[in-house]
C-alpha cells in the first residue's frame, strides 16, 4: 500500500511539497521535500518514489506543436509558435535614454524572453543579450550586432532553419560574450528585414551554476524552427 500526502506551496514555477511513501517491506516511511520542477511544456512534475527523484518530463514530439498558440507581430511583422502553458505574449516598444527598444516576455514562463533595439539605444544599465540588432556574417566570422555599430564574436553552437528554410537562427550556448545572462543559458540571434529593428534575440535563462536541460534545448529549438516573416 502507498500513502500518498501533498502539500503545494509556492509560486507559479516552483513549489515546497511533502509526499510520504509508505512501503511494507519495511514499513518505513519516505519522506520527500523538494521544490517542484516546472517542465519545458509548462507542465509539472515532483520526487517521487524511494529515492526521492523527479519524474521525467514529458518529452516534445513534432505533431504537439499543433497545439501550440501562435504569436503575431504586426509592428515589426513576423510570428511563431510556442507552447501554450507559457500563457500569453506581452510585447513593447518604449523609449531609452536615445532610441528604442523592443521586449517581449511570456505571462507564465519567465525563463524565456527575446527582445531587440535600435541602432541609437543607450541606457544606463549593462548590456543584455536581447540589446541586439541580430547578427553579421564576415569573413567566414559570425558576430553578435550591438549597439552603435558594436561587434562581438560569437561561436554558434547551432544553425536552425526559419522562415521555411529562408534564413538561419543562431543558437548560442554557454558562451561568455560580456552581456548579462548568457554565460548559464541558451540564446539565438534572427534577423528581421525591418529597418528600425534589424534583428532579435531570444534567450531562455537559468539559474547559475545551471543549464538548460535537453527538454528545454528541444522546446526552445522548436519554438525557434516556427519563426517566420509575415512580409
Amino acid at each position: 500500500m502507498i500513502i500518498v500526502g501533498v502539500l503545494i506551496l509556492g509560486g507559479a514555477s516552483y513549489g515546497a511539497y511533502y509526499s510520504y511513501y509508505w512501503w511494507p517491506k519495511n514499513n518505513k516511511p519516505v519522506a520527500c521535500t523538494q521544490e517542484a520542477k516546472q517542465c519545458p511544456n509548462g507542465s509539472y512534475v515532483g520526487r517521487a518514489g524511494p529515492n526521492c527523484e523527479f519524474a521525467a518530463c514529458p518529452e516534445v514530439k513534432a505533431n504537439e506543436t499543433a497545439n501550440w498558440q501562435t504569436y503575431r507581430n504586426e509592428e515589426l511583422s513576423f510570428e511563431f509558435s510556442y507552447p501554450k502553458e507559457f500563457g500569453e505574449v506581452e510585447f513593447k516598444i518604449r523609449q531609452g535614454e536615445a532610441g528604442k527598444i523592443c521586449q517581449g516576455t511570456f505571462t507564465k514562463n519567465t525563463k524565456f524572453t527575446f527582445g531587440g533595439v535600435t541602432k541609437d539605444f543607450t541606457e544606463g544599465r549593462v548590456g543584455n543579450f536581447t540589446d541586439t540588432q541580430g547578427y553579421s556574417l564576415e569573413n567566414g566570422k559570425y558576430f553578435y550586432k550591438f549597439v552603435a555599430d558594436k561587434k562581438i564574436e560569437i561561436m554558434p553552437s547551432e544553425f536552425i532553419d526559419i522562415n521555411s528554410g529562408l534564413e538561419k537562427a543562431l543558437l548560442i550556448e554557454n558562451q561568455n560574450i560580456g552581456l548579462l545572462i548568457i554565460k548559464n543559458s541558451m540564446g539565438a540571434l534572427i534577423n528581421l528585414p525591418n529597418k528600425e529593428f534589424p534583428g532579435l534575440g531570444f534567450i531562455y535563462s537559468t539559474t547559475y551554476p545551471n543549464l538548460p536541460t535537453s527538454e528545454e534545448k528541444t522546446v526552445f529549438k522548436t519554438i525557434l524552427s516556427t519563426f517566420r516573416f509575415n512580409k
